[in-house]
C-alpha cells in the first residue's frame, strides 16, 4: 500500500497543482523582477495556464511590459529553473490590450 503523501503528490501532479504553486512562487518576486517603479504600476491578476495576467494602471506600464516581455518571462522562468510561463497578457481598465 502506498503512503498517503505519495498518493497526494501523484494527485497534485495530475491536477497540475504543482505548476500553480510554482507560478505563484515566481510572481511573489514581481517587484524584484520588474523593478519597483513598474511593479507600482501593475497588479498581478493571476494566470491562466502558462499565461500571466497583469493589470496595468498606466499606459506607460503597458508599453514597458510589452518591450520587456521576453526579459520578464526569462526571469520568471529562471526563478524555478522551469518554463512555467509562456506569455504575459496585459489588462488595462479590465480589458486585454491587443496589438493592432
Amino acid at each position: 500500500m502506498d503512503k498517503i503523501s505519495t498518493l497526494l503528490s501523484s494527485l497534485a501532479g495530475k491536477l497540475e497543482l504543482n505548476k500553480g504553486i510554482e507560478r505563484k512562487k515566481a510572481v511573489d518576486d514581481w517587484e524584484e523582477i520588474v523593478g519597483p517603479k513598474l511593479a507600482g504600476l501593475t497588479v498581478i491578476k493571476g494566470f491562466m495556464g502558462a499565461v500571466l495576467i497583469v493589470k496595468v494602471l498606466h499606459p506607460a506600464a503597458a508599453m514597458q511590459l510589452r518591450l520587456r516581455k521576453k526579459e520578464i518571462l526569462k526571469k520568471l522562468n529562471a526563478k524555478l529553473n522551469n518554463a512555467i510561463f509562456e506569455d504575459i497578457k496585459i489588462i488595462f481598465r479590465d480589458k486585454i490590450v491587443r496589438r493592432r
